[in-house]
């Protein structure tokens, strides 16, 4: 799991690490974003789910789940991202 910090919206975002990876190891230069939509909701309603399509993963173009949380939900969000990488596990890596 990738961690980061939102400071100008006081929320955490959390992203499954391994859909960032390349055939050789994690790209340091990838774009991390996460929309200033998922941000608002995660401030109004504690968690927020959002879609990234992410083209180059070691399981070729994929989805990407992004999760993002105030402080207050931050062990619901590390939830629910766990949950959704084995959701993702489970259907074959896509």
């Amino acid at each position: 799991m990738f961690c980061g910090f939102a400071a100008q919206f006081r929320t955490w975002i959390l992203w499954d690490a391994e859909l960032f990876m390349v055939r050789e190891g994690i790209s340091y230069s990838r774009n991390l974003g996460v929309s200033v939509e998922a941000l608002a909701e995660a401030v109004v309603s504690g968690v927020s789910v959002s879609t990234k399509y992410v083209r180059k993963t070691i399981f070729g173009p994929t989805p990407a789940s992004i999760v993002t949380c105030r402080r207050s939900s931050l062990v619901q969000a590390i939830e629910t991202r766990f949950k959704l990488g084995i959701q993702r596990t489970l259907m074959g890596g896509r």
